[in-house]
């Protein structure tokens, strides 16, 4: 059938005009404090917003994004994750360098790629490059260190 315009999608369209009509307050970082990275991927580029918890909240420090390149646009989501993170830890090496402990928080619909322990190599040589790094990824209910999962099974 024809798509209706009911109330709940005029309601819909007011909160996305009041969410995008808001002041953006990007705060300071506080480099004792634990940083947020949130990653995401789509077939054609990556974001990442880096955050710190401020009053209880995740607060924006720094906002991240670029285009996939020719050779990376034949690239599987769970590559391009990695390659999302990766990305973003070396561009935003001016806080990663820290050496505080740094949080990456993919994207909950990609994560379980996050999870395969069938990664093939490929995945696997995007994940080290984040070795370098201070960093534990962490999901909804649960997390894990990096090099951990990583390196008993190479």
């Amino acid at each position: 059938g024809e798509p209706r315009w009911t109330e709940e999608c005029h309601q819909s369209l007011i909160g996305i005009c009041d969410i995008l009509s808001k002041r953006l307050e990007l705060r300071v970082a506080r480099p004792e404090l634990p940083f947020y990275l949130y990653i995401d991927a789509s077939t054609d580029g990556l974001s990442a917003i880096l955050c710190q918890e401020h009053e209880g909240r995740h607060k924006a420090i720094y906002f991240v994004g670029r285009s996939l390149s020719s050779r990376e646009l034949g690239l599987s989501l769970a590559e391009t994750l990695f390659l999302g993170a990766a990305w973003a830890m070396k561009k935003l090496r001016t806080y990663t360098e820290f050496g505080f402990t740094y949080i990456v928080v993919p994207d909950q619909a990609s994560i379980t790629v996050f999870r395969d322990r069938e990664a093939h190599s490929s995945i696997r040589a995007r994940l080290m490059d984040l070795l370098c790094y201070q960093c534990k990824i962490i999901t909804g209910k649960s997390s894990w260190t990096l090099g951990s999962e990583i390196l008993a099974e190479s």
